[in-house]
């Protein structure tokens, strides 16, 4: 009786064991592109503001707004509108004096005074009046001038249209790869889209530190051209 238990018991397990079949991947075909698109840049950016020192910590922040107030007249009077222009950072430090060469143990740096920093921000599309512009803050006053940069008003429209040349050119890589291998494609397996890249017109430095010069003539400024990339996988199942 006990053998015949077991037998059965044993039976029953192995009556109750899955089946599990084997899963064919399907043949897919991948490839790939990357297309580049050089655009006229149609926007600059820069900023440009005044530094000032003085004694007393308000003394330097009046005499920063007055020359601000001055250099905002300036730009305005050049053609700069309002719509770009925006106000940068503003900041009030102090100026400690330098340690002497045998101070004593016992020497303590004090405030010598204060400098103040502030700068406007200007986006605009007039590309040709941003030599006048940068000329005609100088000549308000304007001792700090950086980041000029040259970009697209709408880099989204050319990224999509970068993107969609992509996708044009990977099926047609695809196509010929199917039919010099003797296959056939079937429907779209897999789709990935590489990031986004857009890279702006940065102007040398230069011609940056040229342009903070007040003695020096209206810089010569040209926008050049912005590279806009996108790139995209695709995988295609093969019939």
């Amino acid at each position: 009786m006990k053998i015949i238990n077991v037998l059965c018991f044993c039976t029953a397990l192995m009556t109750t064991v899955p089946v599990v079949a084997e899963i064919q991947e399907p043949s897919t075909l991948s490839v790939s592109a990357e297309v580049r698109l050089s655009i006229a840049a149609d926007l600059a950016s820069f900023n440009i503001g005044v530094h000032n020192s003085a004694t007393q910590a308000q003394t330097a922040l009046d005499e920063n707004n007055r020359l601000m107030q001055q250099l905002l007249s300036s730009l305005k009077a050049a053609g700069v509108l309002p719509d770009e222009l925006s106000s940068g950072p503003l900041s009030v430090q102090p100026q400690w004096q330098p340690r002497p060469r045998n101070a004593d143990k016992n020497w303590r740096p004090q405030i010598a005074g204060y400098q103040a920093r502030s700068q406007l921000l200007i986006e605009t599309a007039q590309l040709d009046k941003v030599a006048g512009f940068i000329q005609a803050g100088m000549e308000a006053g304007a001792n700090q001038i950086g980041q000029l940069e040259f970009g697209l008003q709408n880099d989204e429209a050319v990224h999509q249209q970068a993107l969609a040349d992509a996708t044009q050119l990977a099926g047609q890589r695809a196509s010929i790869a199917a039919n010099a291998a003797g296959v056939k494609l079937g429907s779209l397996h897999r789709i990935n889209v590489g990031p986004r890249s857009s890279r702006p017109y940065p102007v040398a430095r230069t011609a940056m530190r040229r342009m903070s010069d007040e003695s020096a003539p209206a810089p010569i400024i040209a926008a050049g051209t912005i590279d806009v990339s996108a790139s995209i996988d695709l995988t295609y199942r093969l019939q």
